[in-house]
């Protein structure tokens, strides 16, 4: 992030995939934001409102941002995901919902192609689809040559980005072992600055993981200083960490 402040104010409305998820949004120097959450029995019936505009450059009008979780696991719960995509795109696509700049999703996991046959991938590219006349960029999640599924992370944009960089995190606990969860990076340019956006999920687990996630965060900003010291950049994602929790507080 460069020296200069060109954060504005940011409002978040998400649910997020269990009633102890994500509770900020954070830059490269970890500017924290909170998010507006509510839990997944909540809003089981009604459809979620989700609203984040992320105000970057002040001679522009804005510069919106969606990040959410959509719970298409492949191997644990994750029900009805196609159903949960289609209702994605086509909320997407309404008229009346706003149009955002770049969307940031996780849990969007396809399986491993050697061990289930791409499971995963079909709904997947069907969601790319069916949004790409709002949407008409992506960035998908690489297929893993360890795991089950992959990071489950992707990226769609309205304007035209250009792919960086995806790692998969090098420390994670045993349960995280059937997933290639990690970080996708990719630059835009806006008013002809170079923006990063960085999308992740971090390791599930609460405060047992803690440790691992406080060490999933420095391999994530150790690609930053090295890679975009001189960049504005925005990491988004599910972090898995709990609002107002010592780790929260820390962070």
């Amino acid at each position: 992030m460069s020296d200069n402040n060109d954060l504005a104010t940011v409002k978040i409305q998400s649910i997020p995939d269990n009633s102890n998820a994500i509770s900020s949004v954070v830059n490269a120097k970890m500017t924290r934001f909170d998010i507006e959450t509510q839990s997944m029995e909540e809003e089981e019936n009604k459809q979620a409102e989700i609203n984040l505009v992320l105000n970057l450059d002040r001679s522009r009008s804005s510069f919106r941002v969606l990040t959410y979780n959509l719970w298409c696991h492949r191997v644990v719960g994750g029900r009805n995901s196609a159903k949960r995509l289609n209702t994605l795109s086509t909320w997407l696509l309404n008229n009346s919902t706003q149009v955002y700049d770049i969307i940031c999703l996780q849990e969007v996991f396809v399986c491993n192609p050697l061990l289930l046959l791409n499971y995963g991938s079909g709904q997947r590219a069907n969601l790319i689809k069916r949004v790409q006349s709002k949407y008409p960029f992506s960035y998908t999640a690489d297929a893993p040559w360890f795991g089950v599924q992959d990071s489950g992370c992707l990226i769609l944009s309205a304007h035209k980005i250009e792919p960086c960089y995806q790692e998969p995190f090098s420390d994670y606990s045993l349960s995280e072992l059937v997933t290639h969860k990690g970080y996708m990076c990719c630059k835009i340019t806006i008013t002809n600055k170079d923006l990063i956006v960085i999308n992740t999920h971090l390791n599930a687990g609460m405060q047992t993981s803690a440790a691992i996630r406080a060490r999933q965060f420095v391999q994530i900003n150790d690609h930053i200083t090295t890679c975009h010291a001189g960049h504005r950049v925005i990491l988004c994602g599910d972090l898995n960490i709990e609002y107002g929790s010592t780790e929260y507080n820390d962070m």
